[in-house]
């Protein structure tokens, strides 16, 4: 029998896919969904794949508007979008590729919805772990909570990264109940269960009387919403996204633990449109038993039987982790490809200094290089050993879409007591061995340091040896965007011999009324000329962190040694200025990884392999590699965060100066075991 079960409270609008979006006061609803919703996406440009929040958590972070309101199918007004420090950005603004790639990690570009019924199928082989995480199941969930949703349906997202044609991700509505989230604020007392961390199409305000997971028992039924009539047809099974850190929500991996338990996977029901019409705020909800809408609807087999799911994907699994297996004996250059690595000509090589050179780095197929931020770096595989390539990260010192990317790096000598370490088999591969002609496979540009391209604050740049090189590209580029602004550019070195970048940082100072430098020689040669060459002798110090502190609401950049950079940023901070406005880079680091490590197994629970890790074997992110996963990473030393991975089970250790973001977080490229461990990959 029909009965009013509550009202509608808020209504949502997501214009980009897993971006947070915009309450509004309703919208007309179609057998699609909402009108204006989901009307943009991330695309993986290294797959041509539509990607998301479950693959990249950041994208959770960002939230989205349309510009003007969206009023038909068919037509997808542009966007802004806002990022967590406080800026937005246009959708066409000339620097949204850049900063969005930037931000997440990954090369992403963003898109509009498309008619093509190939922008929507995956371009990758995924594991039939993919399906399941695209609907929400963790990767310790019972394949036969997957019998719920038709065959057909899972047969869609195996093809598919959403049902082709739209951009949610298997129903074209989803609702969660006032007496679900009040439910599991009852169960979870310290977290904010609030209906935003789980992205719904709408909230129902249900009545008093109706408590838990009711929406459970409306499966198969139908809701009457204003003019509009919806079936209810499967409960939402959840993953951890709602547990991450979204636009005015903090990361609680409490509410993580609340899903899984409390909930079973559960939150909030998938629905499809019956008759279209539309759903505003303060609409009544009626709810209407199946057998009242017999004749109008012709059911269909809601799912197939368990034991059959629970034989195909089981199967599916089998042969995707011998293929998995497999790709371990692909050759170098295929596990190069596969991990976004792509071929570069050395266009040109240069002398900066007695022990710095620059390389040019240009795309070999022609093309024009991505664009990036000033202070970003670029990864590059070097063929040092035949049989696995040596991976390093080194800054951008100059970029142009049409010369391509230049790198500049020191030489750094291998003590003798580090020598089993790699210490500078990097930088003498290059400086002995690179020349003109040649080819590197490289990555990027990647990296969360660099000078956001919408900051026009008065800039203080603070650099010591090599440490300038992510510094001249910040102070080019902050000049040619506005030739005004006022740029403070502090840098010590042992003398002019030494000095990189001599010729370009005077010819910028003399094109620049506002750009003051400060060069700290700390052993002069006879020839240096104090005044002209340098301005003090001696290393950079406190005195001078605090004449840079006057220059008001100024963004400080510092790279150098850990060092000098934490002991730099400990007296800016010390002198006033606050902790965001102080950046650091880290060029150069080394490992300190526990020692003494015995063997432990690990386990990657989405892959289904298991390997175990020896203290030979590196980091996690070099064994994943070694079995052949294709996890993300950037800067491989533990700032970009590209590389993090949820720590299921065990316990894991990461080198020194290195932070997670939380207990249940790992950053691969600077984690080893210290126990059995189980890995969400």
């Amino acid at each position: 029998m029909s009965q009013i079960v509550g009202t509608i409270k808020r209504v949502w609008q997501y214009p980009v896919k897993s971006m947070a979006g915009q309450e509004i006061s309703g919208s007309e609803c179609d057998e699609a969904g909402l009108i204006g919703d989901r009307r943009w996406c991330l695309v993986d440009e290294l797959t041509g794949e539509i990607v998301g929040g479950k693959r990249f958590a950041n994208i959770m972070k960002l939230s989205s508007k349309f510009t003007k309101p969206p009023t038909q199918r068919g037509v997808n007004p542009s966007v802004e979008i806002s990022f967590p420090d406080g800026y937005t950005m246009l959708s066409n603004h000339a620097d949204m590729p850049a900063l969005l790639k930037a931000f997440v990690g990954h090369p992403v570009s963003l898109r509009p919805l498309s008619a093509d019924d190939d922008f929507f199928r995956r371009k990758v082989e995924a594991s039939p772990a993919a399906t399941r995480q695209s609907l929400g199941l963790g990767p310790n969930g019972a394949i036969e909570e997957l019998a719920s949703f038709p065959l057909k349906m899972l047969n869609t997202l195996g093809k598919y990264v959403t049902p082709s044609g739209v951009l949610h991700d298997a129903y074209p509505l989803h609702f969660v109940t006032s007496a679900t989230l009040n439910w599991l604020q009852q169960e979870t007392p310290t977290s904010n269960i609030d209906a935003k961390r789980f992205r719904p199409s709408f909230e129902i305000e249900t009545l008093d009387h109706l408590t838990g997971e009711v929406e459970k028992d409306w499966t198969e039924c139908f809701l009457k919403i204003g003019g509009c009539l919806i079936q209810v047809m499967t409960p939402t099974i959840r993953c951890s996204m709602p547990a991450q850190a979204q636009p005015g929500l903090e990361k609680d991996p409490e509410i993580g633990v609340a899903i899984r338990t409390t909930a079973q996977q559960y939150v909030g029901s998938y629905a499809k449109v019956i008759e279209k019409g539309k759903i505003k705020v303060g609409d009544t909800v009626t709810y209407h038993p199946t057998s009242e809408f017999r004749r109008i609807i012709k059911r269909t087999i809601i799912g197939m039987k368990k034991p059959l799911i629970g034989f195909a994907l089981g199967a599916a699994e089998k042969s995707w982790n011998k293929k998995q297996l497999n790709s371990a004996q692909k050759s170098v250059e295929e596990k190069l490809t596969n991990q976004g690595f792509a071929s570069y000509n050395i266009s040109k090589v240069e002398e900066e200094s007695f022990d710095v050179k620059s390389f040019y780095l240009q795309p070999k197929d022609g093309s024009s290089a991505r664009p990036c931020l000033a202070g970003q770096h670029m990864v590059l595989a070097l063929p040092c050993h035949s049989d696995k390539p040596l991976i390093r990260s080194y800054s951008i010192s100059h970029f142009d879409p049409k010369e391509g990317y230049r790198i500049t790096v020191k030489r750094e000598l291998a003590p003798a007591q580090a020598a089993h370490m790699e210490a500078g088999q990097g930088s003498g591969y290059l400086h002995d061995q690179v020349k003109q002609g040649m080819t590197l496979h490289a990555k990027g540009p990647a990296g969360s340091y660099y000078l956001h391209p919408l900051d026009e604050r008065p800039l203080v740049l603070i650099s010591i040896g090599v440490g300038i090189t992510p510094m001249i590209s910040m102070a080019s580029t902050a000049l040619k965007k506005n030739p005004d602004r006022q740029i403070l550019f502090l840098h010590g070195t042992r003398n002019s011999s030494s000095q990189t970048f001599r010729i370009e940082l005077q010819a910028l100072k003399a094109s620049a009324k506002n750009l003051h430098t400060h060069l700290f020689f700390s052993n002069p040669l006879p020839e240096d000329q104090e005044g002209k060459d340098y301005q003090v002798i001696g290393r950079i110090s406190h005195d001078a962190i605090k004449t840079a502190v006057n220059l008001p609401g100024a963004a400080f950049y510092i790279c150098g040694t850990q060092g000098f950079m934490e002991e730099t940023r400990d007296d800016l901070c010390g002198y006033g200025v606050s902790p965001e406005d102080v950046h650091i880079e880290y060029f150069k680091k080394q490992r300190n990884m526990a020692t003494g490590a015995k063997s432990h197994e690990v386990t990657f629970v989405q892959s289904g392999i298991r390997t175990v890790w020896e203290p030979e074997a590196g980091t996690l992110l070099d064994l994943a590699e070694e079995v052949g996963l294709q996890p993300e990473f950037g800067c491989r030393y533990g700032t970009c965060e590209a590389c993090t991975a949820t720590l299921i089970e065990g316990e894991v250790t990461h080198e020194s100066g290195v932070v997670a973001p939380d207990k249940h977080t790992v950053l691969l490229c600077s984690c080893v075991p210290t126990s059995d461990i189980r890995l969400d990959l």
